[in-house]
């Protein structure tokens, strides 16, 4: 009871005390407009409007304020409080910019060595960073950083409003002006708690702004000095995929590599890091290796487990396909010379090799390459026919032998031009299903060619048009 009680008389005592002193406003108010002559009449309107501002009479200590700072001749003290509660007043109406414009009048009137200019100087920062926070679309975050830079570069608020301006520069595609303020917080706060994040934004800026080299150098110190693993791992994996978009190659293939050896799990990341391995060292005409890291994505995918998925499956599908292409190229490469019987199983091999790789690729059931695979085989079947054809003859054979052993030949090519025709018209067939790409467009087109009775009439062209609509 005696806590109530005590509690009880304490409001009273504040209210007896708000009304003494709203009473004495009233008198220093009556005060100073009657002797408005008085040299002391300036020191009581200041009392005045510091009673008012105590009172929560906000308005009021505006007006008495106002008026004191607009006398000519005021003591140098006086106007700094008078500002002060001008400013003071605003805060608390929520007029920040009409705020900040009275502190930074009053920090006019204060030394840069006194410890008041720094505290005068933080009620700039927090002026000007509310005021943001009520301007609309953001904008007010940018100019707010802008302002605290010129205002209050030491201010502790400056990181702050900096650091969002910079993110919402991210956010509206201002890549440049994003580098600029990133690059100066890392500069100028290396301790501050919010560093972890500068160098992150920095390398996504440099990223989305395409400055490729020196997004892979940001991503590197990322893998290098960032405190989490994960950023650490994603920063390899950038760093390579940046390296790579700039056309460097070698450097893109040393990180991919990295990644690749360190980093088995993710699953998905780790297949994708031996994908990029594959093309790049096909791109730097390293052939023997993209073969490796082919293998290396088929391997991958077959022992994923349950990790497997679609894009996993993708993968592997492609690696057998390019195998089948480095196959099929040895194949196209191979000449026939007399006599066959040496140089035709070499040939042969590489066709089977090619085919198998294929057939693989196929095996995936996914329709990219299940119809790549089927105009492959074709292609290869027929190109298979042509190469017998156009082998050299025996030599020393009389005409009528030559004219003999050409007819041998066709009917050893024959069969592979069936053989061509079959697998074609197998894809081309996919598009009576309701299946349709440029593969089964490209079998069409080599049926035209290789079966032109049935498939290079414009009436059937015509027709196979409507029904692929």
């Amino acid at each position: 009871m005696g806590g109530q009680g005590d509690k009880k008389q304490s409001k009273r005592n504040k209210k007896k005390i708000s009304e003494f002193r709203g009473v004495a406003v009233e008198s220093m108010l009556l005060f100073a407009k009657t002797f408005d002559e008085d040299e002391r009449s300036p020191t009581v309107l200041t009392n005045a409007a510091e009673y008012l501002f105590g009172l929560n009479q906000y308005e009021r200590a505006i007006a008495v304020a106002e008026e004191l700072v607009s006398a000519k001749s005021l003591d140098k003290t006086l106007l700094k409080t008078a500002y002060g509660i001008l400013a003071h007043s605003h805060f608390k109406l929520e007029r920040y910019a009409q705020a900040k414009e009275s502190y930074i009048l009053q920090r006019q009137l204060v030394s840069q060595d006194d410890k008041e200019y720094t505290e005068i100087t933080e009620r700039i920062a927090t002026a000007v960073f509310k005021n943001a926070e009520v301007i609309e679309a953001g904008q007010g975050k940018l100019a707010a950083a802008l302002e605290l830079k010129t205002l209050a570069p030491d201010s502790l608020i400056r990181v702050t409003a900096q650091y969002d301006a910079a993110t919402l520069l991210l956010s509206i595609s201002e890549w440049t002006r994003a580098i600029t303020e990133l690059k100066e917080l890392i500069e100028l706060y290396p301790d501050h708690e919010l560093t972890i994040e500068f160098p992150r934004k920095l390398a996504l800026a440099y990223q989305k702004n395409s400055n490729w080299r020196s997004a892979a150098a940001a991503y590197l110190r990322l893998y290098k000095n960032d405190p989490s693993p994960e950023i650490q791992r994603e920063g390899l994996f950038l760093a390579a995929s940046m390296y790579e978009k700039a056309g460097d190659f070698e450097a893109a293939i040393t990180h991919f590599k990295r990644y690749a050896y360190d980093y088995e799990e993710p699953f998905d990341k780790r297949m994708e890091a031996r994908y990029h391995l594959a093309t790049n060292y096909e791109t730097i005409g390293e052939i023997g290796k993209h073969l490796y890291w082919l293998r290396r994505i088929i391997a991958g995918d077959a022992e994923g487990g349950v990790a497997r998925n679609e894009r996993s499956r993708w993968l592997a599908a492609w690696s057998n396909a390019k195998y089948g292409d480095y196959y099929a190229e040895e194949f196209r490469k191979k000449r026939l010379r007399q006599p066959l019987q040496r140089s035709l199983p070499k040939k042969q091999e590489f066709f089977q090799n090619a085919s198998d790789r294929y057939q693989k690729a196929a095996d995936y059931g996914i329709l990219e390459f299940v119809t790549l695979s089927s105009y492959k085989i074709g292609e290869l079947y027929e190109g298979f026919a042509n190469d017998l054809r156009s082998a050299p003859s025996p030599q020393g054979l009389s005409a009528s032998d030559k004219a003999l052993y050409a007819e041998i030949i066709e009917e050893q090519a024959s069969p592979f031009i069936q053989l061509s025709i079959d697998v074609h018209q197998s894809n081309v067939d996919r598009a009576w299903e309701g299946q349709y790409n440029g593969w089964i467009a490209q079998s069409y087109d080599a049926l035209k060619r290789l079966y032109p009775n049935r498939y290079a009439k414009h009436e059937i062209i015509r027709e196979y048009g409507e029904m692929i609509r």
